[in-house]
């Protein structure tokens, strides 16, 4: 006679399943083969017409221009749109195993013009726990917005107007080389990079945070390489602000609550690719040992160099379309002397003071820019 199940046989359910096939699953729909982009947008110099018309104008009597910030919402959309992420809303015990899996086993991508309050707002929301999850960020990096230095401290617009975001205070952790201020244009960051540091330094994981910050324009301590005829040079010009301040953040926050000599809670790594005029200039092939010579600049600033794709000394690259020929390197910041020092203005300030301000009068004697 066969037997009957038990009415007090409890139903099985996705519980009922023993954790590590529960992870798998959750691995299965939860993590995805490429960065999740958290957010991708960009600024965009726009016109504004003062008539309702804008084919109706005078020349540019009835126009300004603006800087805006376009987010692309459905970038994130997309990114996560292969991922079971009902998941992360289920009952209290599937949504926390699930986030857990889903935070620890991807990399979130921060895409394009930020201004570092998007990734803040970002880390805020997903909560302590989910951060503490966290073992891969990636965020694109931007030569900061520059403003007008003058020579009492106070920061102000550029003078041509062409200033993105709103105007930062100087950060106490940057000490100040001489009084009165040398005035020019300076980098202005948002104080929400050191909030960021913060709260990734509050994790209490064993899992070291690794942060990748991919270097978009001119890299730190160096800039562009000038050229004759160049219309807007002060352009190229990036300080070691930035990185002198993240460096500082990570040696702050970085070891968390444990002893000092334990590993880091998190690193930070810099990452981009040779200027284009090493590589791409006038056609001509460009040998390992220019680019060698180039980058001892950075070097020369503070930090550690490891380039890729540089196989041998004789080594050439070809220009052409194929971005996998271009050398690439990865930078950390080497150990910070203190104190902490801000850089002097953009060596190309002296183009932007008016005559017959107090800057022109003080630059009769100083002659910094002269």
């Amino acid at each position: 006679m066969a037997h009957s199940p038990s009415s007090n046989t409890s139903p099985l359910t996705f519980l009922s399943l023993p954790r590590e096939i529960r992870d798998a699953i959750y691995s299965i729909t939860l993590c995805s083969s490429s960065p999740i982009t958290v957010w991708k947008g960009e600024c965009v110099y726009e016109p504004q017409f003062s008539t309702a018309d804008p084919t109706e104008y005078d020349d540019s009597a009835n126009r300004t221009y603006i800087w805006r910030r376009l987010i692309d919402q459905s970038a994130a959309i997309s990114s996560l749109s292969a991922l079971v992420t009902n998941l992360l809303f289920c009952t209290s015990i599937i949504s926390q195993e699930a986030a857990e899996v889903f935070y620890k086993k991807n990399t979130f991508f921060f895409l394009g013009e930020h201004n570092w309050d998007p990734v803040l707002l970002w880390l805020q929301t997903i909560g302590a726990k989910n951060r503490n999850h966290l073992s891969s960020l990636a965020v694109d990096v931007y030569k900061p917005d520059q403003v007008w230095q003058r020579f009492n401290g106070e920061r102000v617009q550029q003078l041509n107007g062409s200033t993105k975001e709103k105007i930062y205070p100087r950060s106490p952790h940057l000490g100040v080389r001489m009084r009165p201020f040398k005035y020019g244009l300076v980098d202005s960051i948002n104080p929400a990079v050191q909030t960021i540091f913060q709260l990734l330094g509050q994790r209490t994981s064993t899992q070291q945070l690794k942060v990748a910050f991919n270097i978009c324009d001119e890299y730190p301590g160096q800039g562009s390489i000038i050229e004759d005829g160049v219309q807007y040079p002060e352009n190229g010009w990036h300080s070691m602000d930035l990185p002198n301040l993240v460096e500082k953040f990570r040696t702050i926050y970085a070891w968390g609550p444990g002893p000092f000599d334990a590993e880091p809670t998190f690193d930070v790594l810099w990452r981009g690719e040779c200027h284009s005029l090493l590589w791409r200039k006038q056609d001509e092939t460009v040998s390992r040992i220019v680019i060698l010579d180039h980058l001892q600049n950075i070097e020369n600033h503070g930090w550690e160099i490891d380039l890729q794709l540089m196989k041998e000394d004789a080594s050439k690259w070809t220009p052409h379309d194929d971005s996998a020929d271009i050398p690439t390197y990865t930078l950390r910041r080497k150990k910070l002397d203190e104190p902490l020092m801000g850089d002097d203005p953009n060596p190309y300030s002296g183009i932007f003071i008016r005559p017959g301000s107090e800057e022109a009068d003080m630059e009769k004697v100083t002659g910094w820019y002269s």
